[in-house]
C-alpha cells in the first residue's frame, strides 16, 4: 500500500497515537476540544478526552497508522488511511479510517474518527 506525504506536524501526531503517547496527543488539542471515535458518543474536554484515549489505548497492544489520502482545506483537514491494530490477543487487524479535524488557533478543536472497530474487538 502506497503512503502519502504529509506536513510535518500530521507526521509528529501520527507518531504520538502510535506510540500510545496521550499527553503527546492532547498538546494538539484545545482544552475543550471534541473528540468522537467510530459510533462512540462525542467526548468533550481535555480530561474527558484523556480518560478516553487512555482507555483506549489499554485496549489494544499497539497499532500503526498508514495514510492513504490527505486534504487540507482552510480551518480543516481530512485524512483517509488504514489503521494496524494488535489485539491484546496477539492479532493484527486491518481497519480502513478517515479523520476529519477542524482547527481553531493552530490546535484541534473537533477530531472525528470515522472508523469501525468492531473487527478490533470481536
Amino acid at each position: 500500500m502506497k503512503s502519502v506525504s504529509l506536513p510535518h506536524w500530521l507526521v509528529e501526531v501520527g507518531h504520538a497515537i502510535d506510540a500510545k503517547d496521550t499527553q503527546k496527543f492532547l498538546s494538539y488539542l484545545t482544552s475543550d476540544a471534541i473528540f468522537r471515535y467510530g459510533s462512540s458518543k462525542p467526548v468533550v474536554g481535555i480530561k474527558e478526552i484523556e480518560l478516553a484515549i487512555d482507555g483506549f489505548f489499554k485496549s489494544i497492544e499497539s497499532l500503526t497508522h498508514t495514510p492513504i489520502n490527505y486534504w487540507e482545506k482552510e480551518g480543516s483537514v481530512v485524512l483517509e488511511g488504514v489503521v494496524s491494530y494488535v489485539t491484546l490477543k496477539g492479532t493484527t487487524v486491518d481497519v480502513p479510517f478517515c479523520d476529519v479535524l477542524y482547527f481553531r488557533n493552530e490546535k484541534v478543536y473537533k477530531w472525528l474518527v470515522y472508523i469501525d472497530p468492531t473487527p478490533v474487538f470481536t
